[in-house]
């Protein structure tokens, strides 16, 4: 064993101990070897760095307290998070997207969807979809609230669900009930739910998976690394440090940079 593995035994159960950032307390909870799948899988997803105005960099790497943070993904993510939900419900289709960091609502309003509502936390988030769609025929709806509030309710009986929740195991069955409460009265809807596997132990993972099919849903696709989030600033340093856990940093070549992926889970109901 290595000096650094030896020492991140000593280090992973002290940093748990002291960590407040749920996601960050996720990794720290995995199990060695399920620590270096994740990394693992991190590593080998790479893409060339985004060029200006491709990607929406926020500003958020020292707002540590922000428990909803989550990585814009890359405009191509988005183009073809519209293009599915298109062939999925079609552009009159009602569309109920549960947070949109990665600006979703902002990308089906330019291509005319007529029925999308963006829920969200961050109102800060939801005045720049806003300003972003001022000028646009077709406008979303956004409404602002805490999913962990059992009360709130965006007030949208949709078709289609989408879910890119926080990477932790709390936060991602928050947003399950809260997509769960969206279509109880629907007997046929789809659920879109995006999440990095590996961030999850195998048994928290088919829980999640139990939880669906106990509600109706039944997994129709999985789509591998659909989601791509360009890791800048902290988040680069951050994971540089953890994957020396194996030993091995990898080489990028010039104008690339390390990206976060999750996959894509089709659910349908009925």
């Amino acid at each position: 064993m290595s000096i650094v593995l030896s020492l991140w035994r000593i280090i992973n159960p002290l940093a748990l101990l002291v960590t407040r950032n749920e996601s960050a307390r996720q990794f720290l909870s995995l199990k060695l070897d399920e620590q270096k799948k994740l990394l693992s899988d991190l590593a080998n997803f790479r893409t060339d760095a985004p060029s200006k105005g491709n990607y929406q960099k926020w500003s958020f790497y020292f707002e540590t307290i922000r428990q909803h943070f989550q990585l814009p993904c890359t405009a191509e993510t988005r183009q073809n998070r519209a293009q599915l939900l298109e062939e999925l419900c079609g552009r009159d289709g009602k569309i109920l997207l549960l947070g949109d960091d990665d600006l979703v609502s902002w990308e089906l309003a330019k291509r005319d969807f007529s029925d999308v509502c963006a829920a969200d936390f961050d109102q800060k988030l939801l005045d720049h979809i806003r300003d972003l769609c001022a000028d646009l025929t077709r406008q979303p709806r956004l409404i602002q609230g805490d999913f962990s509030d059992p009360a709130f309710d965006p007030g949208v009986a949709p078709d289609v669900v989408s879910l890119d929740p926080p990477y932790n195991l709390r936060w991602t069955h928050i947003f399950i009930s809260k997509a769960l409460e969206a279509v109880e009265s629907r007997e046929k809807a789809i659920l879109l739910l995006m999440i990095n596997p590996y961030c999850f132990s195998p048994k928290d993972l088919e829980n999640i998976m139990e939880r669906l099919a106990s509600h109706g849903f039944r997994l129709k696709e999985r789509r591998e690394r659909f989601n791509g989030y360009p890791l800048q600033g902290l988040s680069q340093v951050l994971l540089r440090a953890g994957l020396r856990l194996l030993d091995k940093v990898p080489t990028l070549e010039p104008g690339q940079q390390f990206c976060f992926s999750s996959d894509l889970y089709i659910f349908h109901k009925g």
